[in-house]
């Protein structure tokens, strides 16, 4: 009798500690569960800032090759008032007067394209502390995810 009320004991113990080690694994499994889903959103935040900063990065190698051209432009410009003038084809005058709009409109465009090239690179830099950022969160929760587990398995 006393050995069988021994036997229940341990039976009785028993099913307590496997009951509380499957509370315990329940709840690492829902911690990972968790984890999991914030790496998740992590890794696409990453993603989408990864786009951002490419397409930024498109539109500056738009913006340079659009500067770029009109820059061409607006040399050819000045280059044939400047045989027009040689060439007594218009009174001087007119052709300074065009010449010196000409070259307010180049002045115009080029500190209008500097700055926006200025504030592309800047919202390009702020995606890319953004993306720094994403990737620091990402690591962090990795590192939380392995010690859960290294906590779990020991």
């Amino acid at each position: 009798m006393f050995k069988r009320a021994m036997e229940m004991r341990d039976r009785l113990v028993l099913a307590e500690k496997i009951e509380r080690l499957k509370h315990e694994l329940f709840d690492y499994q829902y911690n990972m569960g968790v984890l999991i889903l914030e790496r998740n959103d992590l890794s696409s935040k990453c993603e989408e800032l990864t786009q951002v900063v490419a397409e930024a990065d498109e539109i500056l190698k738009r913006q340079q090759v659009a500067n770029v051209v009109t820059f061409g432009e607006a040399e050819m410009r000045v280059e044939n008032l400047r045989r027009a003038l040689d060439h007594g084809r218009k009174p001087v005058l007119d052709l300074e007067k065009a010449l010196q709009e000409t070259y307010e409109d180049f002045e115009k465009l080029k500190a209008s394209s500097v700055r926006e090239i200025a504030e592309i690179e800047a919202k390009k830099g702020e995606m890319e502390a953004k993306g720094w950022e994403v990737e620091e969160n990402l690591q962090s929760a990795s590192r939380k995810h392995a010690r859960r587990i290294a906590s779990f398995l020991s």
